[in-house]
Parts: structure tokens; C-alpha cells; sequence
């Protein structure tokens, strides 16, 4: 599988980049939004998110929103999000966590996915996906976890957008985003966000931006510190 800016790179060869935009934010919609029936189980707590996969679902968060608000600048109500554990709460409920991409400005999103492929592409991404195309199931996931994450993304400011969820605030069931489709989510803005302010995204990257590089502005280059895959494969307990 190739890196995410080398397949965006080859996209625009043919394809203007507002085409390729409007194509993605299309096969969102229609694959993720539209004709899908699926009910969630009648326990919702029979749903578990595996971490290194990519999720999206619907979300209504239990905590009223003002009470959210306060504590968090934007919740989403379509979160896109690349879990990477889960976690005990002090009342019991067992809760995944990850980088919800929602809140990531797509430039980013390309940079930390390209770090992940980087890594695990040769070994759990490429054979994943031929075993998928002739029918199987994949033998392994990616054996991310927070440890790892902080490690491989450093520097990134990805921390800012870990969110974690509560299975009873699923309003649909979870489906997940392939390897081959990574690609489209790096692409456009997701809309389904409420925001404590009416800046409404732009906030949240703004935020973001500020948490990732200590300046309160868009930065003109971005870079994220590449990690090898000996780096990580030499991280105690992990791979």
C-alpha cells in the first residue's frame, strides 16, 4: 500500500484537487451515511472497536452539551476515528478510545496515517490486504496502543483529539474504513461537529495547530520527526 500523499500525488496528475474533494466527501455519504440498515445490537455493549482499525459511527453524547462544552471545545456527532485501546472507568463501563481524524486538519491526517503505513505497511497492511481481495480475513491488526502512538507520532499534537466513547451513545452500528479507502478521509472537512464557538472547525484546527506547534496560526510547512520501523519494533512490548 502506498503512502497517502503518494496516492494523493497520483490523483491529482489526472484529477483536480476540488474533484477529487467533492468524489471523496460523495463516497463518504453514500457508503457511510446512506442505505445502511444495520440496527445496533440489543446490547450495545456487545459492539467493540478494535484498536489499529478505523471506525466511523454515529455519536450522541450522554453528557448534556452545555456541561461538554465546557470541559471540551467540539464534540462530533460522525467521529472518524482510529482507535488505539480501551479503557476501565471508575463506574465499570469498558470505553474505546482513539484519534478521532474528525478533529485532525486533513494535512495532518496525512502525515500520521503516512507514519503508520510507513511502519506496519511490509509487515500487517500489504498482506492484510491480499488476503482480503482473495476472500480471507486478515490474520493480524496492527498492534498499536497510547504507548506506541506517543512514540510514533511525536510531535504531531495528535493527543489533542483523543476522544473515548460510550457504547450507549452509539446511535449506529460502527463500520469500519479500509486500508485502501485511508486514502479519502485525508481529503475534506467532516461536517457533523458542534463547536462552543461559531467558528465551527476552523476552531478546532486552530486549536489543534496551537497544541502541535505552540503557535496560535496555521503554519505555513508542517513536519512530523519519521519514525523507522526498528525504532518501533525495539519499543519495549510493542510489535
Amino acid at each position: 500500500m502506498e503512502l497517502i500523499s503518494t496516492q494523493l500525488t497520483n490523483e491529482m496528475k489526472s484529477t483536480p484537487y476540488s474533484t477529487i474533494v467533492s468524489r471523496s466527501q460523495r463516497w463518504f455519504y453514500d457508503s457511510y451515511l446512506t442505505g445502511n440498515n444495520d440496527s445496533l445490537p440489543e446490547k450495545k455493549n456487545d459492539i467493540f472497536l478494535i484498536p489499529g482499525k478505523i471506525y466511523t459511527f454515529g455519536y450522541n453524547p450522554i453528557t448534556p452539551e452545555e456541561k461538554l462544552l465546557a470541559r471540551v471545545p467540539a464534540f462530533s456527532f460522525r467521529p472518524i476515528n482510529l482507535i488505539i485501546g480501551q479503557k476501565f472507568t471508575k463506574s465499570g463501563e469498558f470505553n474505546p478510545f482513539g484519534i478521532n481524524l474528525t478533529f485532525v486538519p486533513p494535512k495532518v491526517r496525512i502525515m500520521i496515517l503516512d507514519q503508520i503505513i510507513r511502519v506496519f505497511n511490509a509487515d500487517i497492511i500489504k498482506p492484510s490486504i491480499e488476503q482480503i481481495q482473495k476472500g480471507g480475513q486478515p490474520t493480524r491488526t496492527l498492534p498499536i496502543n497510547w504507548e506506541m502512538m506517543q512514540k510514533m507520532l511525536e510531535d504531531s499534537g495528535f493527543e489533542y483529539c483523543i476522544r473515548s466513547y460510550k457504547y450507549d451513545a452509539f446511535t449506529s452500528p460502527p463500520q469500519i474504513i479500509s486500508y485502501e479507502d485511508w486514502w479519502k478521509i485525508c481529503t475534506f472537512t467532516i461536517p457533523f461537529i458542534k463547536t462552543a464557538n461559531l467558528m465551527g472547525i476552523r476552531s478546532v484546527y486552530l486549536k489543534y495547530y496551537e497544541n502541535m506547534t505552540g503557535v496560535k496560526k496555521i503554519p505555513k510547512e508542517l513536519k512530523i520527526a519519521e519514525r523507522t520501523i526498528k525504532e518501533v519494533k525495539s519499543y519495549k512490548g510493542v510489535y
